[in-house]
């Protein structure tokens, strides 16, 4: 398991040092590329699953709408090129990875800080185990980013471009027009998430009983979510995972103004990473749907935790962040058992 904590020390490093270094970024990107690329079935929990979906659109008889269609159109150009799936997850290790430290570079000059959130947990989440989702939070940060830099054309249509990816996805649009969020509207999601908060610790139920609604929908795989949740699956969000992302936006929602005056868009994404936390505790009690739709937005804190070097300075605010990374890779490889022991296609490590 030691070799999934490469990358992140390699990160981690190059963070403190405060380099940017083009050739080590882009080379790291591309490890992490391939590593998503090559491994074998058994490294995480859903990479099995997506060689049973090739499998089944290429010999059996599912159609177009199986999954997605671009998974569908993916999977079989893989099978047509290659005649393997190799293809398939190359482009989605390409989409999810390579857009996302692209845009990392892009859109602040603290790069190797979001590098280094990023593969403390987002990267084993998604786009190392989720790959589709993946895939699609990286179109829709890319939509932030230009929304937020007053292209809204471009941004709508990546996040319908996102969508294709994954449904979900589409349930983001509305947070575009977040953009301008000031102080007031900060603190009105803060606030709401105190509220929720209590009512989380109190086990008050917001939505399970109104979720049954969605089956009216007659779609199988939002049948399957549903009954899951009116089965009692799943469970309740992890409560450490809900106190440590309110901790951690507590002192950026209340010194909101100063973040919006020296980034705006690291302050957007302090918005966007405050909707993931108000979602996660709202879907508090259903976990199967908090956790989907949450990470969504939750992803934002790639940037949004940036913002404890606007306010403290490099020296404090680095030295926060690589803590904050430093506790989830442990937690996710330790405790979470996110992923197993690295095997590729191509043979062990």
């Amino acid at each position: 398991m030691l070799f999934f904590y490469l990358p992140f020390a390699y990160s981690a490093l190059l963070a403190a040092w405060g380099r940017r270094q083009y050739l080590l970024y882009w080379g790291l990107a591309g490890f992490l590329i391939v590593l998503c690329a090559v491994q074998d079935v058994g490294v995480t929990e859903d990479h099995g699953n997506y060689v049973d979906y090739f499998n089944l659109i290429n010999f059996g008889d599912q159609g177009l709408f199986f999954i997605e269609p671009s998974f569908y159109v993916l999977a079989r150009l893989s099978f047509w090129l290659t005649n393997s799936s190799l293809l398939l997850f190359f482009s989605y290790a390409i989409l999810g990875v390579g857009l996302k430290l692209l845009l990392f570079r892009r859109a602040t000059p603290y790069s190797w800080l979001s590098v280094t959130l990023y593969l403390s947990y987002f990267f084993f989440l998604q786009d190392f185990n989720q790959i589709r989702i993946g895939a699609a939070t990286a179109l829709l940060m890319w939509a932030a980013y230009l929304g937020h830099g007053r292209e809204g054309g471009k941004a709508v249509c990546l996040a319908l471009l996102a969508a294709s990816l994954h449904y979900s996805a589409v349930l983001f649009l509305p947070f575009l027009c977040l953009r301008r969020a000031g102080l007031r509207t900060v603190m009105m999601l803060y606030l709401c998430c105190c509220v929720l908060l209590m009512a989380y610790a109190l086990d008050i139920s917001l939505v399970k009983n109104s979720v049954q609604l969605l089956l009216m929908l007659d779609n199988p795989r939002v049948d399957f979510y549903v009954n899951n949740i009116l089965d009692g699956e799943g469970g309740e969000v992890n409560p450490l995972r809900v106190t440590l992302h309110f901790v951690l936006l507590t002192p950026l929602a209340l010194l909101f103004p100063y973040i919006q005056r020296r980034d705006p868009f690291i302050a957007y994404s302090v918005v966007l990473h405050l909707c993931g936390v108000l979602i996660l505790l709202m879907l508090h009690d259903v976990q199967v749907l908090a956790y989907r739709i949450s990470d969504i937005f939750n992803h934002f804190m790639v940037f949004s935790l940036l913002a404890y070097v606007v306010l403290f300075g490099r020296l404090i605010g680095t030295t926060a962040v690589l803590a904050v990374s430093s506790f989830q890779i442990i937690y996710v490889l330790l405790i979470l058992e996110f992923v197993q022991p690295y095997v590729s296609v191509l043979g062990g490590l």
